[in-house]
């Protein structure tokens, strides 16, 4: 089946007032979306291992949030989005636990 139709009918049944689950894959709310550390660190360094189709086929895009299983790559990743990067070299070490700096985040 073409990935685009899935997404015009889901599109059609939300016009009818019905709710799409969330976690339905390929067109609910959250799919497309992780916050597991090795899934994101897999999504970040080629996203087709882990994402099952390109999200923008159907008009849509790969989402990493920041969750209590996100890991080192997450943050990273959300701080370079954030534009921190110029405190990455200070606070990446923080994340795992090595930080010799005296400043509180």
């Amino acid at each position: 089946m073409n990935p685009k139709v899935i997404s015009k009918i889901a599109e059609e049944f939300r016009s009818l007032n019905y709710q799409v689950p969330r976690y339905q894959p390929i067109v609910g709310e959250n799919a497309f979306t992780t916050a597991a550390g090795i899934h994101v660190d897999a999504q970040l360094r080629n996203p087709m291992t882990y994402l099952s189709m390109d999200p923008e086929v159907i008009g849509r895009r790969a989402n990493i949030v920041i969750g209590p299983y996100s890991g080192r790559s997450s943050i990273e990743y959300w701080l370079r989005l954030m534009v921190w990067t110029h405190h990455l070299t200070w606070l990446m070490p923080c994340i795992g636990g090595s930080c010799s700096c005296t400043m509180r985040v």
